[in-house]
Parts: C-alpha cells; structure tokens; sequence
C-alpha cells in the first residue's frame, strides 16, 4: 500500500506546484490585474491539497526506504 501511496502522492503534490506556477505565469502575461489577483488568491486554497501531499510523500517514502 505504501508503495502505491508514494509515486501518487508524489505527482499529486508535483502537478499541484505545475498548476501554480503555469496559473500565475499565464495570468502574469495574458491576463490582466483581475485575472492576477483571482490566481494569487487560489493559489494559499491549493496548499489545503500540497500540504497533506507533501507529508504523504514524506511519511511514505521513509516507511517503504524508498
């Protein structure tokens, strides 16, 4: 189980840091300075995800000796 756990929490936690960054780079040049708050403002949201995947991946990866 904790094999399974790791590699998926790992790029859950890596496609939510993509989604940040390709959402403040693509809101930083096309948009406008709505559009740049609205992103800024979701991005701490986004934490309530990266957070527990990020402790997932740590707890996992030191149980399994990965």
């Amino acid at each position: 189980m904790l094999k399974r756990l790791h590699p998926l929490a790992g790029v859950l936690a890596l496609l939510t840091i993509l989604t940040f960054w390709a959402g403040t780079v693509l809101s930083e040049t096309l948009g406008d300075s709505a559009t740049v708050i609205t992103v800024k403002t979701a991005i701490p949201w986004g934490f309530l995800i990266l957070i527990p995947a990020l402790a997932a991946t740590g707890g996992s990866g030191l149980c399994t000796g990965q």
